[in-house]
């Protein structure tokens, strides 16, 4: 994960293709949700933290 300063979630970008980030299909929020790669669009289902 890039996300310069660690200052919360950020967005996960495919190295080979910058335009398209990891992203929760159909915006499922429990354990599950199922993982596609899609544009970026900044949405909160692009969002990742690392813990």
């Amino acid at each position: 994960m890039s996300t310069g300063a660690e200052s919360g979630p950020a967005s996960v970008h495919i190295a080979h293709n910058a335009n398209r980030c990891v992203d929760v299909r159909d915006w499922v929020s429990g354990n599950g949700g199922r993982l596609q790669l899609w544009d970026c669009t900044g949405s909160a289902n692009q969002k990742w933290s690392r813990y």
